[in-house]
């Protein structure tokens, strides 16, 4: 039984299979593993009625040599979708399962386990929960041990069970409570993460009133489009006794959030002082790269390629920069607009050695041009070959790529506006918690892209036609 050219099951004659030389278990056997329920790392392969099981893996050592025998990443694909049908998860977005056997052990002793909150009639602020199993037909839950944690007291209370179920009374407010059940013989059987408790239910109902259409015309291809727009009024409404959080775990929360900004090297920069600081920054993060950098920006011309394109001063690190055929055409104003305060000794330096009449630097693309040649000549390096800088330009009316981005070795940020202008206005700085899929398509861009040398070269030879 093997696959066919579709990536269907073909019956007949047995295809060849890949086998892993090595196997690799994520716990020695017979210790298993107890899922953590409520959390995003509950393994795929499991249903909502094994949740309370008890797992062993056993995961190929190397899953991706074993893909690859499927062939290309399109036939990959459809023999993920086809085990997808019996899996009911995406192999694709687990590799790492690959080639692997996983043991499911269905908790032996209860098949579920129910929680509730419970108020003391004579004070409602105390609080108390309610743990209850539902056992196996036949079995005996004594012995059990259970233990209720609540977060935010870092309270933690362990009780022997007992049918019909017990009461956690901790005599507060609760928040955040989590649970482990123990058995003496098979140890633990469940743990769950920290829940919130659901105390009321944010209900909105709109309701829908007349329709209007109208239509626009998109002003690149002069289509009509036809817009319909249906105005609503919403009624809000609350099911159950709404409670704010207390001030302890409001600032909880704010804490955690300035974390994750700063963790996502999250940075706001404005006004003369927000520049100063938008460029300290931005040079820290390209000295970081230790083998390769790629500056993706739209504008990015002569000033930038002094201020950023050698900001790491590590002549072995790989540094790339994508700029674009639209920026590139733009006409400079003068020797007005070369005489940019930290570069304007350079640039004069450009004009008397390299330029002989203004016609030859009266575009963005000539200045650039020159100015690398300036810096290769000023740096000691042979020819541009050597230069440490490889530039390309994005061709067409307008670059394929709005956005600007700075890829520093496996890390990418997300910059708010061009780098030669970057933090002068309102402006944002974010590193991508995600970069991969947007390193793929940067790099797509890259490959399809013009070497700078060649685009000026056709560009001169194209002035120079227009102005017979």
């Amino acid at each position: 039984m093997g696959f066919d050219k579709a990536g269907a099951l073909a019956r007949g004659k047995p295809t060849p299979v890949h086998r892993p030389n090595d196997v690799r278990e994520t716990l020695p056997f017979p210790q298993m593993k107890i899922p953590l329920q409520n959390s995003p790392d509950v393994p795929p392969y499991l249903a909502g009625w094994q949740a309370e099981s008890r797992i062993h893996e056993c995961l190929a050592a190397d899953p991706y040599s074993l893909v690859t025998t499927f062939g290309d990443k399109d036939r990959q694909k459809r023999v993920a979708d086809w085990l997808k049908e019996f899996f009911f998860f995406d192999l694709c977005d687990y590799p790492e399962y690959w080639g692997g056997a996983v043991l499911i052990a269905p908790n032996p002793l209860f098949r579920a386990i129910e929680w509730y909150l419970k108020n003391n009639p004579e004070n409602k602020s105390e609080e108390s929960v309610v743990c209850r199993l539902h056992p196996r037909k036949g079995k005996d839950l004594t012995g059990l041990e259970i233990t209720c944690m609540e977060r935010e007291s870092g309270h933690v209370i362990a009780l022997p069970y007992q049918e019909p179920g017990i009461s956690f009374d901790f005599g507060h407010f609760l928040e955040d409570t989590a649970a482990i059940v123990k058995c003496p013989q098979r140890g633990f059987l469940y743990r769950n993460d920290f829940t919130s408790w659901i105390r009321s239910i944010h209900a909105n109902i709109q309701m829908m009133g007349n329709s209007y259409q109208f239509e626009v015309v998109d002003k690149e291809t002069k289509k009509t489009e036809q817009i319909l727009v249906t105005p609503t009024t919403s009624v809000p409404s609350i099911v159950g006794d709404p409670n704010d959080l207390s001030p302890t775990r409001k600032e909880a929360f704010r804490r955690k959030q300035r974390r994750d900004g700063e963790k996502m090297d999250q940075r706001w920069f404005d006004g003369e002082e927000g520049r100063e600081k938008a460029k300290e920054k931005v040079r820290s993060i390209l000295k970081t790269s230790r083998f390769a950098t790629l500056i993706v920006d739209p504008y990015f011309g002569a000033y930038e390629l002094g201020h950023y394109g050698l900001a790491n001063g590590d002549w072995k690190v790989e540094v790339r920069i994508l700029t674009s055929a639209e920026f590139l055409r733009k006409i400079r104003k003068g020797t007005a607009a070369l005489n940019y305060s930290q570069l304007a000794k350079l640039w004069e330096c450009i004009k008397s050695k390299f330029t002989k009449n203004a016609k030859v630097i009266d575009e963005e693309g000539d200045a650039l041009w020159n100015f690398q040649e300036f810096l290769t000549e000023k740096l000691g390096f042979k020819g541009k070959s050597d230069f440490p800088v490889e530039i390309r330009v994005m061709p067409g009316e307008s670059p394929p790529v709005h956005d600007r981005f700075i890829s520093v070795d496996n890390r990418v940020w997300l910059l708010g506006s061009s780098l030669n202008e970057f933090g002068k206005r309102g402006t944002m700085l974010l590193q991508l918690p995600d970069p991969d899929p947007v390193r793929e398509n940067l790099e797509r861009y890259w490959d399809t892209s013009i070497p700078l040398r060649d685009w000026v070269a056709e560009r001169r030879v194209s002035r120079k036609n227009r102005a017979k």
